[in-house]
């Protein structure tokens, strides 16, 4: 009877310990708890079938391709392998509010990004080299996907005299308006069209003459035919040139603000000017002496217009009410950007980037004032955009893309 009562309790605990075993298992299983300043891998599965930026999802039925998710407060870190989920830095988040002006983090894209523009959600950045836009997801900062495009997007600013040329909110080579990203193939005169709803090039818009800048307003393309001498005016839709506005000042970029658009003229040097045309009636309404070589322009919220000046190390001011230069503000040390080139606004402030140098400057919209504040970044910083309280920069000498939180 002893033995069989040993028996039966040895029985019971083994029974008991099975359940445990058991119960263990069948708890739903944590994604790993990643520490400061470490990373952890992304769920990922080799599957060459899965587009740039996607993995195999093997826990689906059926599997299934889809974009790396990292937590709340990670970014995607692309350049590892396999990607890893980073720790932003804590400017990006909780801090934003009263991080003004800080560098969050570089994205490495590699090549040579020059101008770069943020619309719905995503960065879209193009390549000096390789006839390429990379699309970079602006929340979780992985790259989603390489679009080609046409012959040489930036070609006006390959050469010796202009190398570096970026663009701002009214950008050199690229604009958005109605869903699409358009960019100018200096190489093939024409214009490569973007869906932002697939990421993927839905047609080609001839153009004039090595055509460089471009700007979106009401439904038309304003397009500057640098090698022609003249602005293309496009219907978006049809993509058919309505007008054609002669410009012998040779236009490089385009920007759009309160019902006009500013044409920046090169001019070989100096003087240089920018051409105002009224989009009411499409016509030339006045050429606005700057200084040397106007490289970016951008709209500040506050009746402004902000033009870079490549050969003076200045940004002026335009008041777009009387269109005259109403400031000449000096970009120079102590917060030396090298050459200005790209600018945009965002939160009360315009934000200079430069050329020779890695330096982001800050100018005070509300009195138009050089700040002390300078960011450094990459190498020959190009192109500037703005969105969400961010500002984005290309490194067309680091192979990156600075992020700021604003």
């Amino acid at each position: 009877m002893v033995k069989v009562k040993q028996n039966t309790a040895l029985v019971g605990f083994v029974i008991i310990i099975i359940i445990i075993v058991a119960a263990v298992l069948l708890l739903p299983s944590k994604s790993p708890s990643p520490s400061q300043g470490s990373g952890f891998s992304v769920l990922t599965t080799a599957y060459p079938g899965c587009p740039s930026g996607e993995y195999l999802n093997t826990s689906a039925n059926p599997p299934k391709c889809q974009p790396y998710q990292c937590p709340s407060g990670f970014y995607i870190n692309t350049s590892s392998s396999p990607p890893l989920c980073e720790q932003l830095p804590a400017t990006s988040t909780a801090n934003q509010s009263s991080q003004i002006g800080k560098l969050v983090m570089n994205i490495t894209v590699g090549g040579h990004p020059n101008s770069i523009l943020y619309a719905n959600g995503y960065l879209y950045v193009v390549q000096n080299s390789g006839n390429v836009v990379t699309v970079i997801n602006a929340s979780t900062y992985a790259i989603t996907k390489n679009i080609t495009v046409g012959l040489h997007p930036n070609e006006l600013f390959e050469n010796d005299y202009y190398t570096g040329v970026g663009h701002g909110t009214g950008p050199v080579g690229i604009a958005y308006g109605n869903d699409n990203i358009y960019i100018t193939n200096y190489g093939s005169n024409n214009v490569s069209v973007i869906s932002t709803k697939t990421n993927s090039v839905t047609g080609t818009i001839s153009t004039g003459q090595e055509p460089s800048g471009i700007a979106y307003a009401n439904g038309y393309l304003y397009v500057a035919d640098f090698g022609g001498n003249n602005v293309s005016i496009i219907n978006a839709a049809t993509g058919l040139t309505i007008k054609n506005v002669s410009d012998p000042f040779m236009p490089s970029g385009v920007g759009y603000a309160n019902g006009y658009v500013y044409i920046l003229n090169i001019n070989g040097g100096s003087p240089s000017f920018v051409s105002i045309i009224n989009t009411t009636n499409n016509t030339l309404m006045k050429n606005v002496s700057v200084g040397e070589q106007p490289a970016a322009i951008a709209y500040g919220n506050n009746g402004y217009v902000y033009v870079t000046l490549l050969g003076n190390e200045q940004v002026v001011a335009i008041n777009t009410t009387t269109k005259n230069v109403t400031q000449n503000i000096s970009i120079r040390e102590p917060t030396f950007v090298g050459w200005p080139v790209g600018i945009a606004y965002s939160n009360g402030y315009m934000y200079v980037s430069g050329i020779g140098n890695k330096h982001v400057t800050l100018i005070n919209t509300v009195n138009n004032t050089l700040s002390s504040t300078y960011l450094t970044v990459g190498w020959n910083s190009a192109g500037v955009t703005s969105g969400d309280n961010y500002i984005y920069v290309a490194n067309e000498g680091s192979g990156s893309v600075s992020v700021i939180s604003t």
